[in-house]
């Protein structure tokens, strides 16, 4: 390989569209790169996302004689790039329930649909801690607050992902838990020492790291200035990689970056020299998502700074090594079936099937758990009531229809058509009853602005997480459902309505 080759291979790159345009296969042969993301941007159909897969492996394996490492972020919740029917669970949603075995069932659907599409890389599990009750920039993208719960859940999930044969990746070492600022937009700074690092917000990547098997690890692109005075980023901080990662937990496999475009990686002005500085400090690959420009630029800085000796080729040899080891354990593209031969009518329908399975069955033990958590949810309250239904989603009012109660009224919600007390909601006012479907931020925003009168008679399904409610006091009930999933009407409305 020339030296342009590997450096190539330490780069992840963001491309444009749904399909193979031209302006990547120039990217893909000016620079070569070790790998690729995909975001919402670049998903079609599950069809079309599955040969242009397989196009770009061929494409790949044509000029560098190696696979793409074919990443995407599909955690779950409210990160997804691939929509499913339903909905995959966040990972809040698969870590309370402390079922290992329900953990890892996601895993093993999630890679199986990823497989089926040929990607070969998951940007997931999330094992950071973050207390579903408290707002947080991770939020419901986290197992949960407890080191040894999120540790567990996590390493079950990505058990799921290996026995598929994608590669999973923990994130966001050394924890970006707790956090209220996005690193997106700022660089989050958290203030915990080693000690306490060792004791909690690493105990996860312990337990991943200690598998010895084929993996990844995503740093974060915040600050600890007890750990690296200098004030840098996790994402170039030696003491943090090497002498943590690497020489405290023993982590042998691959360290990525997270997009070096993000305001949080600013810590270092152009991105030429965040790239050097990235592997200077230990990565092995260093994503450059969106700019044709930075990608140039990033890439073009570490060939000159290992021509210049800035970087050694001692350096750069090692990253290849994991990099090609990890290329080589990987189901190689030119031996699994080209898109043409596999069915997708069919395949998408189990595969929706075997979701929606998982979904119910998560969603119902949320449903119970909350009906435990709410003694005034009394069973058959609803008899006699005037029922309003505010919902975003029609799919919810269809599934409360079906146990037969008619006499229901709608109030469909959209943000052209926000949440409002009508008159005749307020007559007769303790004879009713409300029932709020929140399928996002957006409509739950809605419902936390209805009137007190309202919402202290009104039953909240909240399909995010409990932290993302302030002032929960001030309605009748909530059903934190963590999931959109529409069944949790028809299991209410038995609740409600039973005899």
């Amino acid at each position: 390989m020339t030296l342009e080759q590997q450096v190539g291979q330490l780069m992840i790159l963001g491309f444009r569209g749904t399909d193979l345009q031209q302006g990547t296969i120039a990217l893909i042969e000016e620079i070569q790169p070790g790998a690729l993301i995909a975001f919402r941007h670049n998903v079609g159909t599950l069809e079309q996302v599955a040969q242009k897969n397989y196009a770009l492996q061929m494409l790949s394996l044509k000029h560098t004689g190696l696979p793409l490492l074919l990443m995407v972020d599909q955690e779950g919740g409210p990160v997804v790039r691939i929509r499913t029917h339903p909905p995959p669970l966040s990972a809040a949603a698969i870590g309370q329930t402390g079922d290992l075995g329900v953990a890892r069932g996601a895993g093993r659907h999630t890679g199986r649909l990823l497989r089926g599409l040929g990607y070969n890389m998951n940007l997931a599990p999330v094992l950071d801690l973050s207390s579903p009750n408290q707002r947080s920039f991770i939020g419901q993208r986290s197992f949960g607050e407890h080191p040894a719960l999120v540790a567990r859940m996590g390493l079950a999930y990505a058990q799921g992902l290996w026995a598929e044969s994608v590669l999973p990746t923990a994130k966001h070492f050394p924890g970006h838990g707790g956090i209220q600022q996005d690193s997106h937009y700022t660089l989050p700074i958290k203030t915990l020492d080693r000690a306490e690092l060792l004791r909690t917000d690493a105990l996860p990547f312990s337990l991943f790291s200690a598998e010895q098997r084929t993996s990844a690890i995503m740093m974060a692109h915040v600050a600890y200035p007890k750990l690296d005075p200098s004030g840098a980023p996790a994402s170039f901080s030696q003491p943090i990689i090497e002498g943590i990662l690497r020489q405290e937990l023993k982590y042998q496999g691959l360290v990525i970056t997270d997009d070096l475009e993000m305001h949080g990686a600013e810590f270092y002005t152009d991105v030429g020299e965040r790239a050097i500085r990235a592997i200077e400090a230990g990565n092995d690959l260093i994503m450059v998502a969106w700019t044709p420009r930075h990608q140039k630029r990033a890439y073009q800085a570490l060939v000159q700074a290992v021509q210049t000796g800035r970087l050694s080729q001692e350096r750069l040899r090692r990253s290849l090594y994991r990099i090609l080891s990890v290329k080589l354990q990987l189901p190689q593209p030119e031996l699994m079936p080209p898109p043409s031969e596999i069915n997708f009518d069919e395949w998408i329908a189990q595969m929706n099937q075997a979701g929606a399975r998982m979904s119910e069955a998560v969603s119902r033990w949320h449903f119970y758990a909350s009906l435990k958590r709410s003694p005034q949810l009394v069973r058959g309250m609803g008899q006699g009531k005037n029922l309003f239904i505010f919902t975003p989603d029609s799919q919810f009012f269809t599934h409360f229809q079906t146990t037969g109660r008619k006499a229901v009224n709608l109030i469909p919600i959209s943000p052209r058509r926000p949440a409002s007390a009508h008159p005749q909601m307020t007559q007769n006012l303790e004879n009713n009853l409300f029932l709020f479907f929140a399928s996002g931020t957006g409509s739950l925003r809605q419902a936390q602005n209805l009137p007190a009168k309202i919402k202290r008679r009104t039953i909240l399904i909240n399909t995010t997480y409990p932290g993302a409610v302030s002032q929960r006091t001030d309605f009748f009930a909530i059903i934190d459902s963590y999931s959109q999933d529409p069944q949790v009407a028809r299991w209410l409305a038995d609740h409600l309505f039973s005899e």
